[in-house]
């Protein structure tokens, strides 16, 4: 079978005020206005912006009720590091009583944390520096990188130490999406993410048998077999959450409009591996996780009929002082929490046990 187009045309026209061929490629990728016009009026998966407000589906409110008890910072702090904390707080980040709570896991793995907590912390202050700005890659380096590795290795070692639901997080900055998934509208052609956090199945899993299976279905009919829209990256492992990083004050606004963008890419190549011929949800919803220097917001995508509604802005935390880093790790713990339970429950239910062919 031949492999199918998926590439998708806005009606094969070209607006004069979205583009024009005299202009360099550059001076429409650095327009948010623009881009975000292209979003709004393209003739496939339209994204329409939502406040965090309007959201209904319950998984997603109560998740977004999680996050919001972690930004009040109560029960944030490990007690039996109370004495260590306090006597290294700062006179604009003061530890309160109601921030202290029992922590089950060991002392050890406490003062891990909390060392590496503190390292992030210098290194936000040392980059967020006015009179010595660094780039991006920096940021990622230093900052956005290391936490990412705190909140999600945590994960993996409780997962491996249970035998729970395993997820892992890519650098996935140099990995093009499929063309199969993209538009070939100059404002919505491509769009890269930074990060990825991924579902990470075994191989005699549950899970991890029925991609296998329908993975393997999809080669013998010629088609493409990646779970997620990137090009030649980990094709197995369904893609959960989505991060964009940009540096302090980088001033461009383009990282909204680049998530958005890529949710419609993301929800294009969900639909294609469960296969349109199945019931239930498109997709199930997408994290979009925002970073501008210290500071972290998450966004919601969600596919509904023919439209991607995005829900924004929650903030989950800071990595400027302890105390924000810190609310900042229980956030991405919650989005931890929610992909592998609300986002697993999905693909498990969406996908089922393929039979194996006589060979």
């Amino acid at each position: 079978m031949p492999r199918p187009s998926y590439c998708y045309s806005e009606a094969g026209t070209t607006t004069p005020s979205l583009s024009s061929a005299s202009q360099p490629a550059r001076s429409g990728r650095s327009s948010p206005v623009k881009r975000e016009l292209a979003l709004r009026q393209a003739t496939d998966l339209p994204v329409e912006r939502r406040a965090i407000q309007d959201l209904t589906a319950s998984r997603l409110v109560e998740l977004v009720e999680r996050i919001s008890l972690c930004g009040d910072k109560e029960g944030i702090l490990p007690s039996a590091l109370e004495q260590q904390i306090r006597s290294g707080e700062t006179i604009d980040d003061r530890a309160r009583p109601r921030m202290f709570a029992n922590d089950a896991r060991d002392t050890s793995h406490q003062t891990y944390e909390y060392q590496r907590i503190l390292h992030i912390c210098r290194n936000s202050l040392k980059c967020a520096d006015a009179a010595h700005p660094v780039h991006e890659v920096e940021w990622n380096e230093r900052v956005h990188a290391p936490m990412l590795e705190l909140a999600f290795e945590q994960q993996e070692a409780r997962a491996a130490s249970e035998e729970r639901r395993r997820l892992v997080y890519h650098n996935v900055t140099n990995v093009r999406t499929d063309q199969l998934f993209r538009d070939q509208d100059l404002f919505l052609k491509e769009n890269k993410i930074d990060y990825g956090v991924f579902l990470a199945p075994s191989s005699d899993s549950a899970l991890g048998r029925r991609i296998v299976g329908r993975s393997r279905r999809a080669r013998r009919d010629g088609l493409p077999d990646q779970v997620h829209a990137l090009e030649s990256f980990e094709p197995d492992r369904p893609l959960a959450i989505a991060v964009e990083t940009k540096r302090h004050r980088g001033g461009d606004g383009y990282a909204p409009s680049q998530l958005a963008n890529w949710a419609r890419i993301h929800f294009r190549a969900v639909s294609h591996f469960i296969g349109q011929e199945m019931d239930g949800e498109a997709a199930p919803p997408c994290p979009l996780v925002e970073i501008e220097g210290t500071t972290w917001y998450a966004s919601f995508a969600v596919r509904q009929d023919s439209a991607v509604k995005v829900y924004s802005g929650i903030r989950l935390g800071s990595t400027e002082r302890l105390t924000d880093c810190y609310a900042l790790l229980r956030s991405l713990e919650c989005l931890a929490d929610w992909a592998r339970s609300t986002c697993w429950d999905w693909w498990e239910l969406q996908l089922p046990m393929e039979e194996r062919q006589p060979t």
